[in-house]
């Protein structure tokens, strides 16, 4: 994650956002990855890192309304923790929804641009928001072409693979 967010990093609130960030990395990059193979970019498309049970709970009804949180719920209870939705959205849809409540981020999100292969990440916990930006850290796995290599097919070749 980058240092960057809306308000000092040494802030409680915005500590507390980039360890969520960081602790749902893995389906932040995976969105950031199936964004970038659809074209879209920083420009376009939002990351967002939603606390289902809070003051934010609108949002998570606008930007996912289908999705029934109670199994998460009962599981979230049962390890200690709580619900958090995470995807990716397009930039003009989420800052319409956030404009219709009073919450101007446009400009924020598009100023500055982030680089190429980043993203902006909104993450709303509690009563706040945090902006952060998030580059992805490695180049998307590859598969083999066609088949991957056998054990046997390593030994006939002259050894094990390593």
């Amino acid at each position: 994650m980058s240092a960057y967010a809306d308000r000092p990093l040494d802030a409680p609130e915005a500590r507390r956002a980039l360890d969520v960030a960081e602790k749902n990395r893995d389906v932040l990059e995976s969105a950031a990855r199936f964004a970038l193979r659809r074209g879209e970019n920083g420009e376009t498309t939002v990351l967002v890192c939603l606390e289902v049970d809070s003051d934010w709970r609108w949002l998570v009804d606008q930007l996912m309304p289908d999705v029934d949180w109670e199994p998460l719920r009962a599981h979230a209870a049962r390890s200690g923790g709580k619900v958090m939705a995470a995807g990716r959205q397009p930039l003009g849809r989420l800052v319409t929804f956030l404009a219709e409540h009073g919450i101007e981020i446009a400009a924020k999100l598009r100023d500055p641009v982030p680089p190429p292969g980043s993203f902006w990440v909104l993450v709303c916990l509690g009563e706040t928001f945090t902006m952060l930006q998030i580059a992805l850290r490695t180049a998307p796995l590859r598969r083999w072409p066609g088949r991957a290599p056998t054990w046997g097919a390593a030994r006939r070749r002259g050894g094990a693979p390593s």
